[in-house]
């Protein structure tokens, strides 16, 4: 749905031997999870030496959600590279 509001209707039936009840339950959710967390580029690159201080922070470009604003969080997470160090001889 494209829209900032959705309302659901549900009919909640109870029941006890013969008898019934029903009641009608309207959910209204506001401000629908509409929008992905988008970064300004595909791509960007780091480079750091192999003598970086320890608890050195590097920058990166924020990415923004209109439906989250400053809410966002991060993670860095690895990929599935395989690495192998050769020695030549």
């Amino acid at each position: 749905c494209n829209c900032e509001r959705c309302l659901l209707t549900l009919e909640i039936i109870a029941s006890a031997s013969t008898k019934i009840d029903i009641l009608s339950l309207d959910i209204i959710i506001e401000n629908i999870n509409d929008n992905q967390p988008l970064f300004p580029t595909s791509t960007f690159q780091i480079r750091l030496s192999e003598n970086t201080d320890l608890g050195y922070v590097a920058s990166f470009p924020a990415a923004t959600d209109l439906d989250f604003q400053d809410r966002l969080e991060y993670r860095i997470v690895p990929l599935d590279i395989s690495y192998k160090q050769e020695t030549l001889e």
